[in-house]
């Protein structure tokens, strides 16, 4: 019995040390498989996503021009290359002028021939005739002017002396006035005097005897005197020199006052003086208008009708060989061939002794300005504003360069919508119709959650990253916008600050356990350990 409860007891110690023995394995296992999945780690950032594209383009010359001539002959001097820089109006080549300058010649001789046949059919009394009707209707106009100007001079003058008159009113009410003001003060004076002289005080030591005694019955009447004095500044020793003072005051502004009102006379005198010189010479301009109708009416009468008509007829022979000497001169302008416009040769196909014909002789294009043009969607049409920057690239040189025009409707050759782009290149730097690349910016997506192209995942359900939160991979649903290679912008679902998994493994799912570092300063983005 007891051999067998001691058995039964050894063999359960047994089992609980094979128990704590598992256990202790067990133990030592789950330390060596840690189940985390070691990722990447970063903040969502706000910020601007910016796309560009680029596009082929064409340059062309701000304005470019082929020189044809027009008149045909041998070319007797070429005087520009290709390259050179010619400016308007320019010689470039002549051609061989002879047979127009002979028909130039015979032009002016009949014209010459015309306008002596004209002279003579007149005669020198036509001439004459017509100098003086001609001398006296001017003569008549020239008188009319001059009394004309004598109106209006004598107005601004009459306008300048009514201000002088305004002006010496007021200088005469401002002489009125201080002469009163120095006239109350001479009296004023004056009565203070009499007030000293009738209480016997005669000198500043009186003065101040009575001033000390308020009993003395000229004390009140001295008191205000002496009142007086103080705010004139003397005294009772001075008083006798301060009304003479005062007195001469009075007399000046007496003089000022005569002299101002006799100047507004003279002012007044000159005005009226005006008025009937301005009378005198509106009369004189109204007869000289008569006499101008009578002489103009007289001057026609003299001509006559018959005069009119020779003299018409004359004049239509003389238009018509001045016609003929215009088209000669015209003519033989053709054989100086000049530059339309200011800009850089292209090409030249004349030679000297060549044949000038109808084809271009020259091409000039105006290089101070380049145009790129190239050819874009609609969509990118309508994210394109007039102003914005582009780059232009030929050969490995970068130009800068703004958009100067969008098409309003499609280009049916390209299917497309034109774009022109002014471009900044020094003159002649860029050859005409050589193809370009133009970049600019076409799509912006502002104030978007920025995240790693790599960190969004799709699926049926859409497009969603992994968040990390409390150590855990979180699938976060998300709505995105614009992307480039390595940017996406998300629109919702997450917001900046959030901590995207940035990198990717087999294992990632919903929940999953991460491990990752983090740091007061930001995210640790190299992966943990594990």
């Amino acid at each position: 019995m007891n051999n067998s409860l001691s058995h039964k007891i050894a063999a359960l110690l047994l089992a609980v040390l094979m128990l704590m023995t598992l256990g202790a394995c067990g133990s030592e296992e789950a330390e060596v498989q840690d189940t985390t999945i070691p990722v990447t780690v970063g903040e969502a950032e706000t910020g601007d996503l910016i796309l560009q594209n680029t596009y082929i383009g064409t340059l062309t010359a701000g304005e470019s021009v082929y020189v044809v001539p027009l008149a045909a002959g041998e070319i007797t001097g070429v005087y520009v290359s290709v390259g050179d820089r010619v400016e308007e109006g320019q010689l470039l080549m002549t051609i061989d002028d002879e047979a127009a300058q002979l028909s130039l010649s015979s032009a002016e001789a009949t014209y010459a021939a015309t306008v002596a046949t004209m002279n003579q059919t007149t005669g020198s009394t036509y001439d004459l005739t017509d100098l003086q009707l001609d001398s006296n209707i001017q003569s008549i106009k020239d008188s009319i002017s001059a009394y004309t100007d004598n109106v209006d001079d004598a107005k601004d003058s009459k306008s300048d002396l009514e201000d002088s008159l305004e002006d010496t009113e007021t200088a005469a009410a401002q002489a009125a006035a201080a002469y009163q003001q120095a006239a109350t003060a001479y009296a004023t004076a004056v009565e203070a005097q009499k007030t000293l002289v009738a209480y016997d005080v005669l000198s500043d030591a009186e003065l101040r005897a009575v001033l000390e005694d308020p009993e003395n019955e000229a004390y009140a009447a001295c008191s205000a005197v002496h009142d007086l004095l103080v705010e004139w500044g003397t005294s009772v020793d001075r008083l006798d020199s301060y009304i003479d003072g005062l007195e001469g005051d009075m007399d000046a502004a007496a003089e000022q006052l005569a002299a101002v009102s006799s100047a507004e006379s003279t002012i007044q005198s000159g005005i009226d003086s005006l008025d009937s010189a301005i009378k005198q010479y509106r009369q004189a301009v109204s007869s000289y208008r008569d006499a101008l109708a009578l002489a103009e009416d007289s001057a026609e009468i003299t001509q006559g009708d018959l005069r009119e008509e020779t003299q018409a007829i004359l004049d239509a022979q003389l238009d018509a060989v001045s016609v003929a000497v215009e088209a000669a001169e015209y003519q033989l302008s053709l054989y100086q061939i000049t530059a339309p416009i200011s800009g850089i040769v292209e090409s030249v196909s004349a030679e000297e002794h060549g044949f000038a014909g109808s084809s271009a002789a020259f091409v000039i294009s105006d290089k101070a300005s380049m145009t790129a043009t190239f050819y874009v969607t609609e969509e990118v049409r309508n994210a394109l504003t007039t102003g914005q920057a582009v780059t232009v690239e030929r050969n490995g040189k970068t130009y800068s360069g703004t958009i100067t025009e969008i098409g309003v409707s499609l280009d049916l050759t390209q299917g497309l919508f034109k774009i022109k782009a002014s471009v900044d290149a020094e003159e002649g730097a860029l050859a005409s119709y050589t193809t370009v690349s133009v970049t600019t910016d076409t799509y912006r997506q502002e104030d978007a959650v920025l995240v790693p192209y790599d960190a969004v995942y799709y699926g049926d359900d859409g497009a969603y990253v992994f968040l990390a939160k409390d150590g855990k991979a979180v699938r976060t649903p998300v709505q995105t916008g614009l992307s480039d290679e390595t940017t996406t912008a998300v629109t919702e679902g997450i917001a900046s600050g959030d901590l995207v998994v940035t990198s990717w493994s087999p294992d990632l799912s919903d929940g999953a356990a991460l491990s990752y570092e983090t740091s007061a300063g930001g995210v640790t983005v190299t992966p943990s350990e594990g």
